[in-house]
């Protein structure tokens, strides 16, 4: 390569360098006034001689300005290229912990992040970028944190969301030692869910400063007006009096089967409840069970009288046997005094061997009769005693049945109260018509809200505070039963006759 065109590749090389290194420094400083001061004549003219070669002038311009480049390079690179934060971004004092108020973050949430990093270009001028990589959309787990690139799980549960903003950009600082800032914002919230005395059960999106009683607005409570309500009322009605009937022939039955047992003819109602129980049934249905429970008391007693004429009947043939084994008893020891007379009279030959032989007959015989008649004797107690175990044994099983049936129509008349009380609640509140007052609900809330420790049950009102992702049940409160309700009770509880032998046995 000839001299002149080294130099004039030099020049380029130098050139190039140097507008890096000045258009670094306008950047930095601002300015355009330090890179002339400190690279004065860097873009100057080059001369030559005819043959190529440089003059003495350009020589020396030349010389100069890699001296000077060198040096204002050497002053360039001098210059802070990044400030770095020395300590991480301080949280508040409502940030250090979960305060869970309505607008918190929940299980469920998902969260949109975006994260900045901030680049200090000089001492007075920073510039900030989004981390496409960091930034994205997060869901909050159920042990409330979200998974977020780079840095790992990160608890959220119970933050707003400028807190969240400030852990997070917290988290980032400890993995990259860089100033970081997030922007949060909630893409979906969890729905909240409602069931029980509601017209519209179901879910509904949750809205910040949410109430029960809003959500009650948009469910729609059972004293809403209209067609429907009207409806629901008069199929309410029909099941009041459904409920009442199978109440009122619980107890009829019930008061039956307790006669039964006392073998009475008679329902021993009070005068009170043998009236209300016609109203409710009517006279045939009363008619028809006390015909039923004598029936059933004839039956018992033609049983006891059948089982009694066999007891007697026994009795009277084990009488006569007795007897007969008393003469037979009586013969047997006349007839062995006489053998031992005809014995001693045979010893002194005064008799002959046949007769003795005779008598002997004839005793063998009454002792075989004998043995006949005992065992005649314990057939007839055998079958008396059979007699008397079956008729026992056949009312015992009959009170263990009775007792049994009297338990479990108790058990069926509790539930039948219990419903019969819920729904004259559920008519008197549809009766109500317009929304009652605050305070004056006929109502529950429970409130089932999930946690990252399990879920926690609260007993809610109508101005209770509502989270997403909450389970709302709403019940009607039972109001107290009606008289007759209580007068058909009575005796629920009352010792029943022959309950207890019957317990025994």
């Amino acid at each position: 390569m000839k001299p002149g065109s080294k130099i004039i590749f030099n020049l380029f090389a130098i050139t190039l360098g140097v507008g890096i290194i000045a258009t670094t420094q306008i950047l930095r400083t601002n300015g355009v006034e330090t890179l002339t001061e400190r690279v004065p004549d860097i873009f100057g003219t080059t001369g030559t001689y005819g043959d190529g070669t440089p003059s003495e002038g350009d020589k020396a311009r030349t010389d100069r300005t890699v001296t000077e480049a060198a040096n204002a390079t050497e002053l360039a690179l001098d210059l802070p290229v990044v400030r770095r934060p020395t300590a991480p971004p301080a949280l508040s004092s409502e940030c250090s912990s979960a305060r869970y108020s309505p607008d918190s973050i929940v299980i469920g949430d998902r969260l949109g992040l975006r994260i900045f990093e901030r680049v200090a270009l000089s001492q007075a001028q920073d510039v900030a970028y989004e981390r496409l990589d960091l930034s994205g959309t997060f869901e909050v787990g159920g042990d409330g944190t979200v998974s977020l690139p780079l840095v790992g799980r990160v608890n959220v549960h119970g933050q707003t969301l400028t807190c969240a903003e400030a852990i997070v950009g917290r988290a980032m600082f400890e993995v990259t030692q860089t100033l970081t800032t997030a922007n949060a914002n909630f893409v979906s919230r969890p729905a909240i869910l409602v069931r029980g005395a509601v017209r519209a059960p179901g879910s509904y999106q949750y809205s910040s400063g949410m109430i029960a009683e809003t959500l009650l607005a948009l469910a729609g409570s059972p004293s809403d007006g209209g067609v429907d309500a009207a409806r629901h009322l008069l199929s309410l009605t029909a099941r009041e009096a459904e409920l009442e009937t199978a109440v009122a022939g619980n107890i009829l039955e019930r008061r039956r089967i307790e006669a039964a047992l006392a073998d009475s003819r008679n329902l021993d109602l009070d005068p009170e409840e043998h009236v209300r129980l016609v109203a409710a049934l009517g006279k045939q249905r009363l008619i028809a069970e006390e015909n039923a429970l004598k029936a059933d008391i004839i039956a018992q007693e033609a049983k006891r009288a059948r089982s009694e004429t066999e007891i007697n009947g026994a009795e009277t043939a084990i009488a006569d046997m007795l007897h007969q084994l008393a003469v037979v008893d009586d013969q047997l020891k006349e007839m062995s005094t006489r053998r031992d007379d005809v014995v001693e009279l045979k010893n002194r030959r005064l008799i002959s061997s046949a007769q003795v032989d005779s008598i002997i007959f004839n005793l063998m015989a009454l002792e075989r009769v004998r043995l006949d008649a005992n065992g005649a004797l314990l057939r007839l107690q055998s079958a008396r005693n059979l007699a008397e175990q079956t008729y026992s044994v056949d009312q015992t099983t009959r009170r263990q049945f009775l007792t049994q049936m009297i338990r479990d129509l108790a058990e069926e008349n509790d539930g039948l109260a219990a419903q019969l009380d819920a729904l004259r609640s559920e008519i008197s509140f549809a009766q109500s018509g317009a929304t009652p007052a605050r305070g004056q609900w006929p109502i529950e809330i429970l409130i089932n809200r999930p946690g990252v420790t399990g879920t926690e049950r609260i007993i809610g009102a109508l101005d209770s505070q509502l989270r997403p992702g909450d389970l709302v049940t709403v019940s009607v409160i039972p109001h107290a039963p009606k008289d007759d309700i209580a007068l058909l009770e009575r005796s629920r509880n009352a010792t029943l006759p022959g309950a207890a032998e019957a317990e025994r046995k």
